[in-house]
């Protein structure tokens, strides 16, 4: 009778008790871009330290939602205007995020509060679902990865500053790894990668610097010439292959195109 009478005052003391909060940023701001300018954009990474800044300029809402919780295209389900834009860059809605992280914060924590920005101010609401799906596995080719290894005390942000020319485009990525390598390059060339994810079967653990640059799908299919990003993804010595392989999904379930106020 005593353990009975126990275990419910504990279960009142718990239910009584508040709900621990999730991390967030400082402060935050979430700014819709002036429309049809996609030459120049940058995607970080989150891997920032505590008390450094996030700056997320001219991406799309879902590119910043396939950031915040690790996923790559196909990977991310829910309503037309989010997962299938438009391919007139006029029409395209893009977006500015800057965000401070907490001095006392720790690096595992910033995706939570991307999510937690994302819910506040897009009232995002997903959940998770595991589905067999076609899949791009990004793996080291025969002769070996030849990639440089960021410099230790680098003062770069790490991320993927993208740029587009008439001649095709190009991008500087600093202090990435292979997995955050992967999730870029679906960002950086989407249309590459419409039929599924890619995911990273490298086994390398390092962090690395990376130059690529290749010809924009639509470029190609205009009949310009060039490297494609399959055959950029070829000079660091790694490869890409098309798999049938079992991914995760994230189901958005509501989200709203235009954010509260900051």
């Amino acid at each position: 009778m005593k353990l009975a009478f126990a275990a419910l005052l504990l279960f009142a003391l718990a239910a009584l008790a508040p709900a621990q909060e999730r991390p967030e940023f400082e402060v935050a701001s979430v700014k819709i871009m002036p429309p049809g300018n996609n030459s120049e954009s940058y995607m970080p990474t989150l891997d920032i330290a505590p008390g450094g800044s996030l700056h997320i300029s001219n991406r799309r809402l879902d590119e910043i939602i396939m950031l915040a919780y690790n996923i790559g295209v196909k990977q991310l389900a829910g309503p037309r205007w989010l997962t299938e834009p438009t391919t007139d860059p006029t029409l395209v809605t893009r977006y500015e995020i800057l965000a401070k992280v907490p001095g006392d914060a720790k690096k595992d924590q910033i995706p939570i509060m991307l999510q937690k920005l994302l819910e506040d101010r897009f009232k995002l609401q997903v959940h998770r679902e595991s589905r067999a799906a076609q899949v791009y596995v990004l793996g080291v080719g025969k002769d070996g990865p030849k990639l440089a290894i960021s410099a230790p005390n680098d003062k770069r942000k790490p991320g993927c500053a993208r740029a587009i020319t008439d001649a095709g485009a190009a991008a500087d990525c600093y202090g990435v790894t292979a997995t955050q390598l992967a999730q870029q390059l679906q960002s950086l060339a989407p249309a590459y990668f419409r039929d599924g994810p890619i995911v990273d079967r490298t086994g390398l653990t390092g962090t690395y610097d990376v130059y690529l640059q290749w010809m924009m799908q639509q470029q190609l299919d205009a009949g310009m010439s060039g490297p494609t990003m399959f055959e950029a993804v070829e000079k660091l010595g790694l490869k890409l292959e098309k798999k049938r392989d079992s991914a995760e999904m994230l189901i958005v379930d509501r989200c709203e195109q235009t954010p509260t106020e900051n």
